[in-house]
């Protein structure tokens, strides 16, 4: 038969048997040939209803040639169908280069056939008293069969031909490849930092998010596979080109099996637990808020902000008050947080009523007033839950942008007061929960959707903190990037 020493990569020399036949099955079959890479012995099974050469050919060009590339040697038994002017035509066409012809009962010599008898095996195990069923079966068996490692090598046939391992459920993944996507902006984002140690030179981010990485196995995993980007050039400058155009990567993925229900009990977890906040850090965050936005406040305006004092000030704090005067560092560290508890402010800034359209127009939609609950279902959908039709309400709209056009210069003001007063409008006491898109985890985030004169009054109240708070407090928000932050401390 010659040597076949020299095979170096998969599917360089396969070989091709047929079993059979076998009982009819209930889709008319009664032959199976059995395809086997003698590299890997990565096997490759198809149920044919007759053995002729024109079935046989069909496949190993459209299944095999075709998909794993042709061999250069083909191995096979003496039967007519190997024989015949069809198959031949095959080989000469794909120029396979050796065709190796065993005598048909010799399994020592051809791998097929001791292949087979595993095979046979495990149909006759998988199949049980129904033999009409043997096909339906027979690509599961063979998929077992190609997953399973080797005793010797320690890996399947399916690795040593894809050189990974093949996912037989979407339960393998687990959620390691949305736990890596999740860190893939803060990566890219921090190993520019790190590179650009002459604009940047923070390296915290980068050792964090790489302690992460490493908790992801390097072989066969999604790391290893998404890292080799970073590989694509030398240049520095055209790497953080490449990286910045890649550091919105996981804004195109989404989990594809989003578990609502699991969404719904974290969210009821977590709001209907009771956080016992001790009395004396309550004092703590008052007074440690009280000092540092009356020092910043001094800093801007070269005063002290309108205060009153509600207990017996220390009194190099009455003195600095009542001088106009901020404290040394050696005075402010005299002083503890419990000390900067003996005031409140006062007034000192206007309530700005002016809308601030960027943040709300953000939203599409908002949710209806409480008295439109109805407005969310169709007429069939309300009946089949309720019992009873729809009620004939006008219209509100639920966009945005058109609610915006339909309201009035003074509508700001107007729930400021409702508030003052403690007159709210009760038709704003709801809220739609509805789910984020593009989750990169199962258990799926919610948000809430206000109302429209609800969403005003948080889109107002937030600006206001951003305009008169902020600038006198050191901060930290979530969209802060490191360089921010360092240029914070």
């Amino acid at each position: 038969m010659g040597s076949y020493k020299n095979i170096n990569f998969p599917f360089q020399l396969i070989s091709a048997d047929l079993l059979g036949p076998y009982p009819r099955s209930q889709n008319g079959n009664q032959y199976l040939l059995v395809v086997v890479d003698w590299f890997t012995k990565y096997c490759l099974v198809h149920p044919l209803a007759k053995a002729t050469s024109k079935a046989i050919t069909k496949f190993l060009e459209n299944q095999v040639f075709l998909v794993y590339g042709v061999p250069q040697i083909f191995v096979c038994d003496n039967g007519p169908q190997f024989r015949s002017s069809e198959f031949q035509n095959l080989m000469k066409e794909y120029k396979v280069q050796k065709v190796w012809y065993n005598a048909r009962y010799h399994p020592q010599i051809n791998a097929t056939e001791r292949q087979n008898r595993v095979i046979v095996t495990a149909i006759r195990s998988y199949v049980g008293q129904n033999h009409r069923t043997w096909d339906k079966s027979i690509h599961k068996v063979a998929q077992a069969i190609r997953l399973a490692k080797h005793d010797v090598t320690k890996l399947s046939p399916a690795f040593l031909t894809f050189g990974r391992n093949i996912p037989v459920s979407g339960d393998c993944y687990g959620e390691s490849f949305f736990d890596f996507i999740k860190l893939w902006d803060s990566y890219t984002i921090s190993t520019i930092c790190k590179v650009r140690d002459a604009d940047v030179g923070h390296n915290s981010l980068f050792d964090e998010i790489s302690a992460e990485l490493a908790k992801f196995p390097d072989h066969g995993s999604i790391k290893q596979e998404i890292l080799k980007i970073w590989n694509a050039t030398d240049d520095p400058d055209i790497m953080i080109r490449l990286k910045l155009e890649l550091s919105t990567l996981n804004k195109n993925f989404g989990h594809p099996v989003i578990d609502d229900l699991q969404g719904m009990h974290k969210l009821e977890e977590i709001t209907s637990k009771l956080y016992l906040v001790p009395p004396e850090l309550h004092l703590e965050l008052r007074g440690e808020f009280n000092f540092q936005f009356s020092k910043g406040y001094y800093r801007k305006n070269k005063k002290w902000p309108l205060l009153q004092f509600i207990t017996i000030p220390p009194t190099v704090l009455l003195k600095a008050y009542n001088q106009n005067l901020w404290l040394n560092k050696r005075e402010e560290e005299s002083l503890t947080s419990s000390d900067w508890t003996c005031f409140k402010f006062q007034k000192n800034f206007d309530y700005d009523t002016s809308i601030d359209t960027t943040e709300l127009l953000s939203d599409k939609s908002c949710a209806m007033p409480l008295s439109h609950w109805t407005q969310t279902y169709d007429h069939c959908a309300f009946h089949l839950l309720h019992g009873q039709s729809k009620p004939r309400l006008d219209i509100q709209p639920t966009r945005v942008i058109l609610r915006y056009l339909k309201g009035h210069k003074g509508e700001v003001n107007e729930i400021k007061e409702e508030i003052e007063n403690n007159t709210l409008d009760t038709n704003n006491d709801i809220g739609i929960l509805c789910r984020k898109e593009r989750e990169l985890k199962r258990e799926g985030r919610l948000f809430v959707r206000l109302t429209y004169r609800a969403r005003l009054e948080q889109t107002a109240s937030e600006s206001n903190i951003a305009k008169f708070i902020f600038p006198y407090i050191r901060q930290q928000t979530m969209s802060d990037s490191e360089t921010g932050v360092a240029k914070k401390k």
